[in-house]
C-alpha cells in the first residue's frame, strides 16, 4: 500500500467531517449516473446526521483515508454472514485523489480486515451505470454476482449490481 495513504477509525464526531466529504463527492461524481434530485434524497436519506449516527451505533466501522495529511474520502464496511463475509458500505474519494492509487489503497485496506477477522468474501452493491467504480472493482478481483433493485422512497430506486471477491 502506497506509505503516504493513511486510515483513521471515524467516530460520531467524525459526521461532519463525513458528511462534508459526501456532499463534494456525489455533486461532483453521480450526476449523470443518477438525477439531481436523487443525488440530494439519498445525500438526506442516507447520509443525514441521524443515519450515519445509527449505522455507527449498529455496528457499521466508518474510516477516513488521508493522503499525505489530507482527508481524500471514506470507507465504510461491516462484518456479516456469521463473520463469514466483509460487506463493504461506502467506498468515496475525492475527485483529486483518484487514479493514484488511493482507491486500490481503500480496497486493500477492506481486504486486510477480511483477512485480519477470517472473512472468505468482500461483497459489495455498485450502481449498474457507474461503470468507473465497476471497472475498479473488476480490476482489483471483485466479480459480478447478481444484480439488485431497491425502491428508497421518494419515486427513486437503486438499479445495482452485487459483486463479490472471494480471498480464499
Amino acid at each position: 500500500m502506497n506509505p503516504s495513504i493513511s486510515f483513521v477509525r471515524a467516530g460520531e464526531d467524525d459526521i461532519p467531517v463525513i458528511r462534508e466529504l459526501s456532499g463534494k463527492i456525489w455533486r461532483e461524481y453521480y450526476p449523470g449516473i443518477i438525477s439531481r434530485e436523487q443525488v440530494e434524497y439519498m445525500l438526506e436519506k442516507m447520509y443525514g446526521e441521524n443515519a450515519l449516527r445509527q449505522e455507527m451505533r449498529s455496528g457499521v466501522v466508518f474510516e477516513t483515508v488521508h493522503v499525505g495529511g489530507t482527508a481524500a474520502g471514506y470507507l465504510a464496511y461491516a462484518l456479516e454472514e456469521a463473520g463469514k463475509a466483509i460487506r463493504i458500505d461506502k467506498l468515496y474519494l475525492l475527485k483529486e485523489f483518484r487514479g493514484r492509487g488511493v482507491g486500490r489503497g481503500m480496497l486493500e485496506r477492506v481486504r486486510q480486515e477480511a483477512e485480519r477477522l477470517d472473512a472468505a468474501e468482500i461483497h459489495l452493491r455498485v450502481n449498474k451505470h457507474n461503470a468507473l467504480a465497476i471497472a475498479v472493482y473488476e480490476k482489483y478481483g471483485f466479480l459480478k454476482s447478481g444484480e439488485l433493485v431497491q425502491d428508497i422512497g421518494g419515486g427513486f430506486v437503486m438499479d445495482d449490481y452485487v459483486m463479490r471477491f472471494r480471498r480464499i
